[in-house]
This record gives structure tokens, C-alpha cells and sequence, in this order.
């Protein structure tokens, strides 16, 4: 689609899915209980938190247009961080908030959107490193680009089938850790990037061990995302699951392009050719990919504690002692019995 008619159609591949899923919700799902009493909109709260997450993903993405020094930049960085503070304010204090701030007391809900705010952002970004660098350094086409990405795409969608089944015999926590430290290695191995490097030998290799990875992680935040929380406010941890990848995206993506640019910028002004240039600020993106993964690997470590559910003994029937006496009456009143019959 993007080699014929463009890839603003792309745009459109969600637009029949989302038209089948509007039909067929009336038939699949059931209706949900109104609840008792009628929440407010929390629209100052909606405000503020748009607002601060547009401007502050905005700078990041200008950054080495407006100048990280310029007074733009740290005025509108500034501005982001004074609504995020506000927004939080404003959740404390109203009485149907848009996002109830208690519910990150919840370690492993905690960690598992702290993750998830660092290490998709970092998938997304090398899926973005890698496709420039097959098409201006490889001189890949649309259609070559995309084939190339469909083994770690493979390895991605299996894996993601049997975690799911795993997470119930193997420590979640676990898992997690050693899904992260597995992406680390795999994005090492995007090291071997260069001006003469090839797919076989520089990409698939970190291709299939990112994959890896991956396929294990996606499971696991979605997981401890939800883990916890009540029925009533799955809706909620969901949201709060969904908001924090695509912030964390967009964030670790303006940052990754922003250093890896810079870097290829300098470069080719010192005289290095465009190819090559190319390839070592890649390499800055590379590590700066590793700074989020191993930040995410810290969190996972110390803030994730697994609730671990305490199974109470069966309570065995208490035996009350009768007195002799009692006993040696019900005997006499059974025997009294017998002689009547």
C-alpha cells in the first residue's frame, strides 16, 4: 500500500475493522448496569493532562529545530510539567476524578506502567531506526522494508500466544525481568550496524532476539496492568495501560530521533559521508534505546512486588465435649424408647 498509492492510506487499514466492530457489538456484547449515581466529566482534568502531554511531546520532537538551550524550548517544557502538575491537583481535589491517584499504591500495576511508559517506546523507536537505515543505507524499497520486519513480526506473534499461557506456572516478575534482559541483548546486537553491514548479519539477529523478547513483555505488562484491581475499575487500569504506551512512545521516539539526528547532523558536518554518518547516529539511538531498557529493567526490579494470594487452611469442625452425664441421659431416654416399642 505504501509503494502504490501512498502511505496515507495506511491511514485507512483500521477504518473497515473499526466499521465490522461497531456492528457487531450489539450482538456480542452485553449491556453494562448504569451505575447508580451519574459521574461527572472530569473536563478540567482532560484539559490539562492533553495539553501537557501534546506540548511536552511536541518540544521533544522540535528540539533540534527550536535549539534544546532556546527559551522556546525550556518555555514550553516548563509549561508541560506546570499542567501535569496541575492535573494532578485537579485529580486529588475532584469528586469524580478522570484517573483516581490511589490506585498506583498498587506495586505491581505500578511497575507494569512504568514499563510500559519506557520499553514499547523503545520497539517503536528501533522499528523506526531500522526502517531508515534499510532504505537510505540499503536502498531497500517500501515492499523490501516490510518483508524484512515479518521474521521478528513471526517470532513477536507466537511467542506472545505461549506467554500468556506461562504466566500462570512461572513467577510474573520473573518473567518480565529476564523478557527485558533478553530485548537488551537483542538491541546490542543493532551495534553491528554500519555502512557495508548486510541484513543477514547486522539486522536479523537482533531482529529475532528483540522479537524474543517482546513477545514475552507485551503479555506480562498487560498483566500486572490489570492485576489487582477491581472489576469495577478494569476499564480504568486498561485506560491508564493504553495512555501510558502511547505517551511513552511518543516521548522515547522524539527522543531517540532527536539524539540519533543531532549525532548524524554533526557528522556529515565534519566531512563523514551521508551512509556512514547514518550509521553512527543509529548507534547514538541505539544506546540511548539501552538507557530506557535498563531504567525499565531498575523499575521491574525494585518497584514490581507480585501480590501473592494467601490460601487460608481449611477450618476443621470444632468438637465440643459433652459431659458424661448428658451422654449417659440421651442413652437412658434411647433405651426408654426401646422398651415402649
Amino acid at each position: 500500500m505504501t509503494a502504490g498509492p501512498g502511505w496515507r492510506w495506511v491511514m485507512f487499514v483500521n477504518v473497515p475493522v473499526g466499521l465490522v466492530a461497531c456492528l457487531l457489538t450489539p450482538f456480542f456484547i452485553p449491556e453494562s448496569q448504569v451505575p447508580e449515581r451519574r459521574q461527572r466529566l472530569d473536563i478540567l482534568g482532560t484539559i490539562t493532562v492533553t495539553a501537557g502531554i501534546v506540548i511536552l511531546v511536541y518540544t521533544l520532537a522540535r528540539g533540534n529545530e527550536l535549539g534544546w538551550l532556546s527559551w522556546q524550548t525550556w518555555g514550553m517544557l516548563i509549561l508541560a510539567a506546570l499542567l501535569l502538575f496541575a492535573f494532578i491537583r485537579i485529580e486529588l481535589r475532584a469528586q469524580d476524578p478522570l484517573v483516581r491517584l490511589n490506585i498506583f499504591r498498587l506495586r505491581v500495576l505500578t511497575g507494569g506502567n512504568l514499563v510500559s511508559l519506557l520499553l514499547p517506546g523503545t520497539f517503536g523507536a528501533i522499528i523506526f531506526i531500522l526502517t531508515l537505515f534499510m532504505q537510505r543505507v540499503l536502498s531497500y524499497n517500501a515492499i523490501q522494508t516490510g518483508l524484512a520486519f515479518l521474521p521478528m513480526a513471526g517470532v513477536l506473534l507466537i511467542l506472545s500466544n505461549v506467554a500468556s499461557r506461562m504466566f500462570s506456572r512461572i513467577s510474573l516478575k520473573l518473567l518480565l525481568v529476564s523478557s527485558i534482559v533478553v530485548v537488551g541483548c537483542g538491541q546490542l546486537l543493532f551495534l553491528l550496524l554500519s555502512a557495508t553491514a548486510t541484513y543477514v548479519n547486522a539486522l536479523l539477529p537482533g531482529m529475532l532476539v528483540v522479537g524474543l523478547g517482546m513477545g514475552f513483555v507485551f503479555p506480562a505488562i498487560t498483566i500486572a496492568a490489570t492485576t489487582g484491581v477491581p472489576n469495577e475499575e478494569q476499564g480504568l487500569a486498561s485506560g491508564l495501560l493504553n495512555t501510558s504506551q502511547q505517551v511513552g512512545s511518543s516521548i522515547v521516539l522524539a527522543i531517540v530521533t532527536s539524539v540519533s539526528t543531532a549525532q548524524a547532523t554533526f557528522l556529515q558536518s565534519q566531512g563523514m559521508g551521508g551512509a556512514e554518518a547514518l550509521a553512527n547516529g543509529f548507534h547514538v539511538a541505539i544506546f540511548a534505546c539501552l538507557a530506557f531498557v535498563l531504567l525499565a529493567l531498575v523499575i521491574a526490579i525494585f518497584v514490581m512486588r507480585e501480590q501473592k494470594i494467601k490460601v487460608a487452611p481449611e477450618e476443621e469442625p470444632e468438637l465440643t465435649e459433652r459431659p458424661v452425664a448428658s451422654y449417659s441421659s440421651h442413652c437412658e431416654v434411647a433405651e426408654e424408647d426401646d422398651v415402649r416399642l
